[in-house]
């Protein structure tokens, strides 16, 4: 590996069940773009004009059937990404390492941008704007600070129509923290990642501040 190879801390927020799932199986559950939360994923511009409505609903279609989307946070301490992601604390939060790729690659990596309003449309639709797209999404999700990482479908691992990415140089776990509320312990997890370079940490709430913390020591 090259020493110029550069890599990201990022975290991937899941339920108990299919978090302790994805350490057995060591690999990620790759989104389809129609199955993420948000029904303005790559709509972000504005569609007042019919034609240009149906071309991007058509492109998103499209991307549908070719791209893949790991969706991860700069954040292991928000209270409300636990909430929210993290199965209301019992779930677990892991932390990647995860490569910073050119934008010319087919896996990338890069940065959601949160904005107020929707999006005004180039003169030309170029690769720079449909690359916008993916990773614009509406202020109010900024609390998530998103990355994503962007995966041709073709490269993924399919079981039962849905897409996995393992676990690999690209994508290495470091951490793993279980939820405050969570029912597996953390000899459980250890020997699920067994192994790997990875450390287990329980966690709580802070006492002093609202955010979620890790007990002290790791297993």
């Amino acid at each position: 590996m090259s020493k110029h190879t550069t890599y990201r801390r990022l975290y991937y927020y899941r339920n108990e069940e299919y978090g302790f799932a994805t350490l057995l199986n060591r690999r990620l559950k790759v989104s389809r773009i129609m199955d993420l939360n948000d029904p303005f994923e790559l709509l972000a511009p504005n569609l007042q004009d019919p034609a240009k409505g149906r071309a991007l609903r058509t492109f998103k279609t499209e991307q549908d059937e070719r791209t893949g989307i790991l969706c991860f946070s700069e954040n292991r301490d928000s209270p409300v990404m636990w909430a929210h992601y993290g199965d209301r604390y019992r779930g677990f939060c892991l932390g990647f390492d995860v490569l910073k790729m050119p934008p010319t690659t087919e896996t990338r990596l890069a940065q959601v941008k949160y904005v107020e309003q929707r999006l005004s449309w180039p003169r030309e639709r170029g690769p720079e704007f449909l690359e916008r797209i993916f990773v614009t999404k509406f202020s109010h999700w900024s609390y998530e600070r998103e990355w994503r990482l962007l995966i041709a479908l073709d490269d993924c691992e399919k079981s039962d129509d849905q897409y996995f990415r393992p676990f690999s140089v690209d994508l290495l776990l470091r951490e793993v923290y279980i939820g405050a509320r969570s029912s597996i312990s953390p000899w459980k997890v250890k020997a699920a990642v067994e192994g790997l370079n990875v450390r287990v940490f329980t966690t709580r709430p802070s006492l002093q501040k609202f955010r979620v913390v890790r007990n002290n020591g790791s297993w």
